[in-house]
């Protein structure tokens, strides 16, 4: 089968949960056969390094600036019709490339990876109408922004936020029938979907992924946990803003040599400012094996954001305990208490990383239960013949 994959940025380094289920996803289809081409936007905000074409080859980028420009977002607010945050990912140069790929080399199957790359299915239509393009739906993307603003403090800020929901709600809702085809990470995701209007062929698989060969072992040092994501990803930061002010010092009281290592590319200054005790900022790690070898649990603090969090299910493949939210773990299914934790309170979530750090073995077996679920639910052996399915079902 041949596949043309378009995605908002070059997925290479996948430092992050999106590039990660996109390159997994491209390597695992390689790997069962299918021809598939990689077409990305190279974004000012996550620029390709030199050598990320030829590690996703056959491949190609169409550089875009996607800086936020505040008399660009003020013309939008005043006058535009789309969310300025979905705008700023059109590039009339991609368009007319992908128009003569397709046009040229007409794949089996268009895959867009994110909603905002509907800005291009004029073009694709135009070029190969009976080409079937397919939406892998990473998020219900207008709900990222009402629960990012439902957590924020009244004022311009949250009022924005909203403006930004409330377009984006619309742009969704008119966005979505125009797919042959949508995948939606979670069933909440699936559902949510069908309340905004699609009635088209729709699927509910998860983002897959390798388990490493073997889980990681215990650190000497029993009272570190850590968190590891993206550090300019906003409901990231906010979460974590939500876990410093109002659950740290709950732990530190409950285990007083507790430490927290947050990990991530792009730490904001408010972040690399803050000097709460037992906290250290280490920024961009190289590989995750080495980072969350050091911790004896893991934490996603989320507020806000949807779909299923690859950091989470990294995070589980690796063998950790976690601790996260109700929203955060939503579309991951695994036994509360056994295989990963939830707390919505900042008393129980302290609770919670305290029991961890004063149990080291308690949190290895909540560990390697977590890693056999993950084997169990999101191996790509179990899911890319699902994947494949739904894709040759709209390809005939």
């Amino acid at each position: 089968m041949k596949i043309l994959q378009l995605t908002l940025r070059v997925p290479w380094p996948p430092v992050d949960g999106g590039s990660q289920a996109m390159l997994h996803l491209a390597q695992a289809l390689r790997r069962s056969g299918c021809t598939l081409t990689v077409a990305a936007l190279n974004t000012s905000k996550h620029p390709a390094p030199p050598d990320a074409l030829e590690r996703l080859a056959p491949a190609w980028a169409t550089d875009i600036d996607t800086r936020i420009r505040p008399g660009a977002a003020l013309r939008s607010l005043l006058l535009g019709r789309q969310p300025y945050n979905v705008e700023r990912f059109w590039s009339a140069d991609h368009a007319a490339r992908l128009a003569e790929q397709v046009a040229t080399n007409p794949p089996d199957l268009i895959l867009c990876e994110g909603l905002y790359l509907a800005l291009y299915l004029d073009a694709l239509r135009e070029a190969a109408p009976q080409v079937p393009v397919v939406l892998r739906a990473h998020n219900v993307e207008y709900r990222i922004w009402e629960r990012y603003a439902a957590a924020e403090r009244r004022g311009p800020r949250r009022w924005y936020i909203e403006h930004l929901a409330r377009r984006g709600l619309r742009f969704e809702r008119e966005q979505l029938p125009r797919f042959d085809g949508v995948l939606a990470f979670t069933r909440a995701d699936a559902a949510q979907f069908r309340v905004l209007g699609y009635g088209g062929p729709l699927a509910q698989l998860p983002p897959g992924i390798d388990l490493p060969e073997e889980p990681l072992a215990q650190p000497s040092i029993s009272r570190r946990l850590g968190f590891l994501g993206s550090l300019d990803w906003l409901p990231n930061v906010q979460g974590l803003e939500w876990f410093l002010d109002s659950v740290w010092p709950a732990v530190r009281r409950l285990v007083p040599d507790a430490e927290f290592h947050v990990a991530g590319r792009r730490p904001p200054p408010a972040l690399l400012a803050r000097r709460d005790a037992g906290l250290r900022v280490v920024g961009e790690v190289p590989a995750a094996g080495p980072f969350l070898a050091g911790c004896t649990a893991l934490v996603v603090p989320l507020l806000s954001g949807s779909g299923i969090r690859m950091k989470i299910l990294e995070g589980m493949a690796w063998g950790k305990a976690l601790v996260t939210t109700t929203l955060g773990a939503e579309g991951i299914d695994a036994p509360e208490g056994e295989c990963l934790q939830r707390a919505d309170t900042p008393d129980a979530f302290a609770r919670a990383c305290a029991e961890l750090l004063a149990a080291p073995d308690r949190a290895r077996r909540q560990g390697l239960a977590a890693r056999a679920w993950v084997g169990e639910h999101c191996s790509w052996s179990a899911l890319v013949p699902r994947y494949l399915d739904f894709f040759r079902s709209l390809a005939r």
